[in-house]
C-alpha cells in the first residue's frame, strides 16, 4: 500500500483513550491519581507525562526480571533466524511484525510457535510510504540510528541491526539509560548485542555496532531532554530506524525538533497500530504492523 494523507499537522494524540491508556500504565490499583496528575500539570506532550508519571510511580526498575526473562527466552530463537541472502525489506518487515508478537502472554510457548506467528505477521506488514523509496533509503544507508523499544522483541531489532552492518552499515542502536516501563535500557541493549552477535557468530560486527544511552528515561526524540551525543548520532544519520509505539508518539510530540535535525525523508518507523487511535491514523485494521516514513512524498495535513 502507497502512502495517502495521514494527518500529523495538528496530532498529539490526545484522545481520551490515550488518556484511559495513562490511566491503565500509571495508576490502575492506586489511588493518588490526582495528586501525581497535579505534579505534572502544565508539561506540554503526552510524552513528557507518560515519562515524568513514571518516574515518580516507579520505584527502580520494576520490571527488570521480567526484562531479563523475556530477553533471555526470545534468545533461545534466535538461531532459528535465517542470516543468508536476507533483503532489507524482509528485515524491516521482521521489525515492524516483532512490535506485533506478544511473547509474554501467559501460556503462550516460547518455542518455533513463536517464529511462526512472527513469520505470518511479516507478511501483514503494509507500508505506509512508497515501498522502494524505504528500501532503498535502508540499502544505501552506511550510518543507521536505530532506537529500540521493548524488551524481548528488541532481540529481533538487534537481529535486524546486525544484520544491516553485515551489510557494511555503521549502526548505532539508542536505549533509555534509565528505566522506562519494559523498555530496554542501555546495559541491557549492551548484553543483548553482544549474546544475540555471539548466538549468530558474527562476533567481529560488533566493531560495526555500539550502543548509545538516552542519559535519561526519555525517548531518543525528546532532543532538548537527551544526551548531545544522540543529537549528534541523528544528524550524522543517513536514516533514523525508529522502533515501536512510543517512539512514534515521542517524534509526534517533538516533530519540529527532530525535523531541523533529520528531515523526514531519512526516517523510517517500525510499529504495530495495537489502538484504535494509531489503527486510524494509518487507516489499517487495529493490529496491523507498519513500515512509515514521512518522506517528501507523503502530504502531510
Amino acid at each position: 500500500m502507497g502512502c495517502s494523507r495521514i494527518g500529523f499537522g495538528a496530532l498529539r494524540l490526545r484522545s481520551p483513550l490515550c488518556m484511559y491508556c495513562l490511566y491503565l500504565a500509571r495508576f490502575l490499583n492506586r489511588g493518588d491519581f490526582e495528586e501525581v496528575l497535579e505534579r505534572v500539570r502544565g508539561l506540554g506532550s503526552r510524552t513528557d507525562v507518560f515519562t515524568e508519571t513514571y518516574g515518580i510511580v516507579a520505584d527502580g526498575d520494576p520490571y527488570r526480571e521480567r526484562k531479563a526473562g523475556l530477553n533471555l527466552r526470545v534468545l533461545g530463537l534466535v538461531g532459528m533466524l535465517p542470516t543468508d541472502g536476507l533483503g532489507v525489506e524482509w528485515l524491516l518487515r521482521l521489525g515492524a511484525a516483532a512490535n506485533v508478537v506478544d511473547i509474554e502472554v501467559p501460556g503462550y510457548s516460547f518455542d518455533e510457535a513463536v517464529l511462526e506467528r512472527l513469520g505470518r505477521e511479516v507478511g501483514r506488514v503494509v507500508f505506509r510510504a512508497p515501498r522502494e523509496a524505504v528500501v532503498r533509503l535502508v540499502e544505501s544507508a552506511s550510518r543507521v540510528v536505530y532506537l529500540l523499544d521493548n524488551a524481548g522483541e528488541a532481540v529481533f531489532d538487534v537481529f535486524v541491526g546486525l544484520m544491516l552492518a553485515l551489510r557494511g552499515a555503521r549502526v548505532y542502536f539508542v536505549a533509555r539509560s534509565m528505566p522506562y516501563e519494559v523498555d530496554v535500557t542501555v546495559d541491557e541493549a549492551e548484553w543483548l548485542v553482544e549474546r544475540v552477535a555471539q548466538q549468530l557468530g558474527v562476533g567481529g560486527l560488533l566493531g560495526r555496532v555500539e550502543v548509545v544511552g538516552t542519559g535519561g528515561r526519555y525517548s531518543g526524540f525528546a532532543l532538548r531532554r537527551v544526551d548531545e551525543r544522540v543529537v549528534d548520532l541523528m544528524a550524522s544519520a543517513d536514516v533514523v530506524v525508529s522502533k515501536g509505539i512510543a517512539n512514534f508518539e515521542a517524534y509526534l510530540d517533538y516533530r519540529e525538533d527532530v525535523e531541523e535535525v533529520i528531515g523526514g525523508d531519512r526516517l523510517v518507523f517500525l510499529l504495530c497500530a495495537k489502538c484504535p487511535v494509531l489503527a486510524g491514523l494509518f487507516g489499517v485494521d487495529r493490529g496491523t504492523p507498519v513500515v512509515f516514513s514521512p518522506s517528501s512524498s507523503c502530504s502531510w495535513c
